[in-house]
């Protein structure tokens, strides 16, 4: 359990710092 909330965590980091690379290559 515990690791799949640090995984969802991540991702969401990870999605999040995606997003704002598009936004500022953009």
């Amino acid at each position: 359990l515990l690791r799949e909330e640090t995984n969802s965590k991540i991702l969401n980091l990870f999605a999040r710092n995606q997003k704002e690379h598009v936004f500022a290559t953009k």
